[in-house]
């Protein structure tokens, strides 16, 4: 039970606020007279490190369905603005250790609905700005079945600089899904 709540609450800060039946994620509930008692979390615990339960509750299987449905519901680049913005490296030491990851989120029709910098080693807010602006304007092909309806993927976003061979700092993204299955069809999840 406790594992399932986690990746709900996991699932919906992530935005992925539709089951693949357009309907928000269904939270089981226990009778409390019924229910055995919880051990109180201490209080720094996180869900992070929080007990993950038994792995074959019907909840945890539930989740595992719902994120099988996210993975095959992913989508691909179909277009993208041009030019990529560039980002001021005359202050930064090592351009290519440096890394700007975002969030982006998009909907059943291909669109872009949410975009937010998780984590920034270099570049300005006006940078990071055109960057979540160039992200905005992304779309992407989108299965066009029942189960992709209503329901919104992740996609993460790396940008970094990377040198060509004579010597030139270029700005580049790469973009994968959060969720995807390999060729034996296992469930990949990608931070």
């Amino acid at each position: 039970m406790r594992k399932y709540q986690l990746l709900v609450v996991a699932l919906l800060a992530a935005g992925c606020t539709r089951a693949p039946d357009g309907t928000a994620p269904e939270k089981k509930t226990t009778d409390s007279a019924t229910a055995a008692p919880q051990p109180a979390a201490p209080k720094n615990a996180s869900p992070a490190n929080a007990p993950m339960g038994d792995l074959q509750s019907p909840q945890s299987e539930s989740a595992r369905t719902f994120e099988r449905t996210l993975a095959g519901c992913q989508p691909h680049l179909q277009s993208r603005p041009v030019p990529l913005p560039q980002i001021d490296l005359s202050a930064i030491g090592d351009p290519g250790a440096q890394r700007i990851k975002m969030k982006i989120m998009v909907g059943d029709d291909g669109t872009v609905s949410e975009e937010t910098i998780e984590q920034a080693t270099f570049g300005l807010p006006s940078e990071h700005q055109a960057l979540l602006n160039y992200a905005r304007n992304l779309r992407f092909a989108v299965p066009q079945n029942e189960a992709c309806r209503n329901l919104e993927t992740e996609v993460i976003g790396e940008a970094f600089e990377e040198r060509s061979r004579i010597g030139r700092w270029s700005l580049m993204i790469r973009l994968y899904p959060k969720y995807s299955l390999d060729r034996r069809g296992n469930l990949q999840i990608r931070e």
